[in-house]
Formats: C-alpha cells, sequence, structure tokens
C-alpha cells in the first residue's frame, strides 16, 4: 500500500516539474520571431518617451478624445470620451479612468537617477521641448540637439542588450546585463535585463542563423529609426522656427497697430478740440471770413467794440 503510494507521489511530481528547467508557467521558448516583436516593443517605447520628450504629456483629463497612451504593461489605450480609457484590442473589460491613466502611465526605461525622464503622475502635466514659450528655437536648438543624442544613444542601448541577451542560456530566466554603450550613460536597471526569448545559447536556445538574423535585424531597424526621427526633427524645428518667427512678427504689428491707432484717434480729437476753438482766435487777414455768420443784425454788433461818432462835416458850413 505505501509502496503504491509513494509511486504515485514520485509521478505526480515528475509531471509537475516543469520541462527543460524553465518555470512552471509555459513561458514561451526562445525564437527568432519573438525576439524580433521584443525588439520593437523595446524600440517602440523609446521613441514614445523621446517624443515625449519633446512635447511634453498633459494630465489625461486635459488629453484630447482619441489620444493613444501605454500602460506600465506596454498596452495601448485610447481616450473613448471625456473620462474613460479603452484597450485598443477592443476588449471592453480592460479600461482606466482618467486618474488611472495617470498613475498607469508608462514610465522611462531609464532610473530617474541615472539620467531619466521624469514622468511620474507628480510631475504632470509635464512640459516639452518645443512648449517653451518666450523663446526662439535657436536658443532650444541645443535641448533638441542633446535629447536625439540621448534618443540614439538608447537605440545602440536595445541592440546591445539584445545581443547579451543571446550570449545567455536559453533555458534560464531574466538576468542582470551590464549595459554600456560608448559615449552614452552606463544603465543599471531590471528594465534593461536580460530578455528570455532572445536567450540563444546552450540546450533549449535557438539556430545559430536565428542570432545573426536578430543582430542585424536590430541595427537595421534602429539605423532607420534614428534616421526617420532625424527627418522628422528637422521638419519640427523648421515648422517651429516658422512659427515663432510668425509669432514674433504678430506681436509687433499689434503693437504697431495699437500705437497707430491711439495716434490716429489722438491727433483727431485734438484736431476736432482745435477746430471749436478757432472762434476765440482774432484774425488779422483781409480773407478771414467769420464763421458762423452773423443771422441778425443784432448778432453782428455783439462783441462788436463801441461805435466812434463822427459829426457830419460839409464845405458850405
Amino acid at each position: 500500500m505505501y509502496s503504491k503510494l509513494l509511486s504515485f507521489g514520485l509521478l505526480l511530481t515528475l509531471l509537475l516539474l516543469p520541462a527543460n528547467g524553465r518555470s512552471a508557467d509555459d513561458s514561451p521558448l526562445p525564437s527568432a520571431d519573438l525576439c524580433r516583436a521584443a525588439i520593437d516593443q523595446a524600440l517602440a517605447k523609446e521613441q514614445r518617451i523621446y517624443r515625449t520628450v519633446l512635447f511634453g504629456r498633459k494630465e489625461a483629463k486635459d488629453a484630447p478624445v482619441g489620444e493613444v497612451r501605454f500602460d506600465k504593461q506596454g498596452r495601448a489605450f485610447y481616450k473613448r470620451d471625456k473620462y474613460m480609457w479603452v484597450h485598443a484590442s477592443n476588449d471592453g473589460n480592460v479600461f482606466y479612468i482618467n486618474a488611472m491613466m495617470d498613475n498607469e502611465a508608462e514610465l522611462d526605461s531609464v532610473p530617474v537617477d541615472q539620467g531619466g525622464a521624469e514622468l511620474s503622475k507628480d510631475t504632470l502635466p509635464r512640459r516639452g521641448i518645443l512648449d517653451t514659450k518666450r523663446t526662439m528655437t535657436s536658443e532650444l536648438i541645443p535641448y533638441l540637439a542633446q535629447t536625439f543624442r540621448a534618443f540614439a544613444c538608447r537605440v545602440d542601448m536595445v541592440c546591445d542588450r539584445i545581443e547579451k541577451s543571446m550570449n545567455q542560456e536559453g533555458n534560464s530566466e531574466s538576468v542582470e546585463i551590464p549595459i554600456h554603450v560608448n559615449g552614452c550613460i552606463r544603465v543599471e536597471s531590471e528594465e534593461w535585463n536580460s530578455i528570455p526569448v532572445c536567450h540563444f545559447t546552450g540546450e533549449g536556445g535557438a539556430a545559430y542563423k536565428d542570432m545573426a538574423d536578430v543582430t542585424q535585424y536590430c541595427q537595421k531597424v534602429g539605423d532607420g529609426l534614428v534616421q526617420r526621427e532625424n527627418e522628422i526633427l528637422k521638419m519640427m524645428v523648421e515648422y517651429d522656427a516658422a512659427y515663432r518667427s510668425l509669432l514674433q512678427f504678430a506681436g509687433v504689428f499689434d503693437e504697431f497697430l495699437q500705437e497707430f491707432r491711439w495716434t490716429i484717434t489722438g491727433s483727431i480729437r485734438k484736431a476736432a478740440s482745435i477746430i471749436g476753438s478757432l472762434g476765440r482766435i482774432p484774425c488779422f487777414i483781409s480773407s478771414c471770413d467769420e464763421h458762423p455768420p452773423p443771422t441778425t443784425e443784432l448778432d453782428y454788433f455783439i462783441g462788436q467794440p463801441s461805435p466812434i461818432y463822427v459829426p457830419d462835416y460839409s464845405p458850405g458850413d
């Protein structure tokens, strides 16, 4: 009896053990397709963080309807109405309200103390570089250039993370790996640990052709992303410079119109007051006519000096 129970217990234990030393939660095996998908997700997140630094992030309640944001799990949500954010997969059971969206919005993968962007709920609304007011575009160029350089570093760091992940055992979980790219800040964070679906070394890993394919894929996609964002940044700088120049011209022209309007108005008012006082100024020229003309003979003599009496004198007298 006891031997049967012991045999049954051993059989049950063997059945419950995970295959290939992996966890019992049916984790996906490493493959080139899954690794490429992980690359796309990592690069897309770095692009979103980069654009958040450029354009800023409003509070969820102030965001326009239709805006798309991602949560900390990498799921996309769009704002359906004034209060609700719905999962992009049309799953009606997954939604956020504005306060939840602010609290669950994705953060920078690089810690703040290591040079990452502060995107927590307490810092909202976050103003972007292009939202800076009372500044010329030429004064923003150093900050835009530094932000783009940081984005290029992030892209290279993603590919470095992929290459170091491929050197890990295929049957292992995510492990801590050092991420360091020449000319960029060294990052040490759990967000930059190895990616299990990219563990191509040893038993349970992928073939060598998959390693070469994934390496070239990350470099090609990363370079294309950096080049495309570079062209977009040039276009944005040109537009921003034209827009700020137009605002500056509009402000100066508006001020000129205000000053010009007050000058014209003041001149007309002064001219009217002068015209009203012209009747009190004596006229010393022969062509000066009185205005208004007298209506009666009595009106004519009002204000005139008293006439001098001259006796009538005739030669016969």
